[in-house]
């Protein structure tokens, strides 16, 4: 018995060992080695119209390894589930296709990642793969408006009377 007492003893010590050795912590800071973006459109307290496209800085991760960015976006008729804020970008731009609500606001914000995936908030937490986010860590804010309305007929170059309308 005081055997495997013993071995249960080394095996839960060295699981631990394990865990914080190599970085998994839920407490462990942000990658110090990759960069925090910079450069947010929309930029902070602007108006933008939808549908809205956000660009930031590109990062190189360290090593030139695979990766990406993990954007946040909050706001009034947003789900407020992980799954829902937490958007991931192959690229330094995400094109939100979802419906933002006119003269509302919404906070953003966004920090690159190794990986090919949103790092998920359960098992390896983010901060092992992620680097700080932008702003220190605060969000950009933006209120959404409507995009101007384009002309599509007549052709701008066109000679043609407008019609009077009929009364």
């Amino acid at each position: 018995m005081k055997r495997l007492f013993s071995f249960v003893l080394a095996l839960f010590a060295s699981s631990i060992f394990g865990y914080f050795l190599l970085g998994v912590e839920q407490t462990q800071a942000a990658r110090s080695d990759i960069l925090a973006p910079t450069s947010p459109s929309p930029a902070d307290n602007a108006t933008a119209a939808a549908p809205v496209t956000f660009q930031w800085s590109a990062v190189t991760l360290p090593g030139g390894l695979p990766g990406g960015y993990v954007m946040e976006l909050t706001g009034q008729n947003l789900d407020s589930a992980f799954s829902q804020r937490m958007h991931w970008a192959p690229t330094n731009s995400f094109a939100f296709g979802n419906v933002l609500l006119v003269g509302t606001e919404y906070s953003w914000r966004v920090r690159a990642c190794f990986g090919f995936n949103v790092p998920s908030s359960e098992g390896v937490p983010m901060e092992s793969q992620c680097g700080p986010w932008s702003n220190n860590g605060a969000f950009w804010k933006f209120t959404a408006s409507l995009a101007k309305p384009k002309l599509l007929s007549p052709a701008n170059t066109t000679k043609e009377p407008i019609a009077s309308p009929v009364v």
